[in-house]
């Protein structure tokens, strides 16, 4: 429900897992509460309720600190600007430690970029953004393209860098597209 937009219904249904694993003891296990409360902090985060995202992904955290959900705190901490926690989160991760075939990594060399309001070194920012963005492309990363995308965007202009402002923009717009088909596809087969 949530990656087509129906985020109300998305909300019900986690709320109907809640009630399930709470009330089921016996099928609860920390890899559902964990993974439940992820999707739940993502479904907040695709709404930009940053507030609520990062209070359901520390609840998946407390049961299960695997790198997925780390890493999708660390970008609602970026997304909501706090600066200070992200870079604890940052500190806390090992980059190196990372596979750097999974968009867990790639998602880590951005937000690395994206920490300040200005890139330190504009070429580096603009080869790690390429490659970042590249990597969500071929990988079909639809989500990661749509919350990336804008922001980068957004920096590239703000460094006059208007060729890859216009490819980015062309690129969100190429994805948005692929999302409206892929929501009219499933609405079709409901």
């Amino acid at each position: 429900y949530n990656a087509l937009g129906g985020f109300n219904e998305a909300l019900r249904q986690y709320e109907a897992g809640i009630n399930l694993l709470t009330s089921v003891k016996a099928i609860a296990t920390v890899e559902q509460w964990a993974s439940l409360y992820n999707n739940l902090a993502f479904t907040y985060e695709s709404q930009s309720n940053y507030t609520e995202a990062r209070h359901y992904y520390e609840k998946s955290l407390s049961y299960k600190p695997d790198i997925h959900t780390k890493v999708n705190y660390c970008r609602s901490l970026l997304f909501s600007n706090a600066t200070e926690d992200l870079v604890q989160q940052l500190e806390d991760l090992n980059i190196e430690d990372i596979d750097q075939d999974t968009h867990h990594y790639y998602q880590l060399l951005l937000i690395n970029q994206l920490l300040h309001d200005q890139p330190q070194d504009i070429e580096a920012f603009l080869q790690v953004e390429r490659k970042v963005m590249k990597h969500f492309a071929n990988q079909t990363h639809i989500e990661l393209l749509l919350s990336y995308g804008p922001h980068v965007a957004k920096i590239c202009e703000s460094l006059h860098q208007y060729k890859r402002t216009a490819e980015l923009y062309k690129l969100l717009f190429e994805t948005s597209e692929k999302m409206r088909s892929r929501m009219e596809k499933e609405e079709s087969n409901v």
